[in-house]
């Protein structure tokens, strides 16, 4: 019985391990639909480092947490105003420390999953 237990849990762990990443690249590419479609980042942001109407974005993710990007992506002008330690941050490397305003909009349309797929997707960049 106990050999049949181990099995199942071994079993199931080469699941995850096999399964995970997939779920991860599945992520990614609807994180890429999103940025290019229904979020329309694409409209003011390059995926490389170039600035457009906002800044380029490769390697952003990496400078601040999930949730943090969560809550950005989310309400943009709130986090801007709540101006935690990562928003100060983005305000200095922006060089905005004296803006009263962000000039990134809100996104309506982003569900839950939309935000986590769009965070995959910046985080691949």
């Amino acid at each position: 019985m106990k050999r049949l237990a181990l099995s199942a849990m071994a079993f199931a762990a080469t699941v995850i391990m096999v399964f995970s990443p997939l779920a991860w690249a599945g992520d990614i590419e609807y994180g890429k639909e999103v940025f290019n479609g229904s979020a329309g980042c694409h409209s003011c942001h390059k995926t490389t480092g170039q600035k457009s109407v906002g800044p380029g974005l490769a390697g952003n993710a990496k400078l601040h947490t999930d949730e943090w990007q969560a809550k950005w992506l989310g309400d943009p002008q709130k986090t801007w105003e709540e101006n935690d330690a990562e928003t100060q941050d983005l305000k200095k490397r922006t060089g905005k420390s004296g803006e009263a305003k962000t000039a990134m909009k809100k996104r309506k349309n982003l569900s839950d999953e939309d935000l986590k797929a769009l965070i995959a997707y910046l985080k691949s960049l």
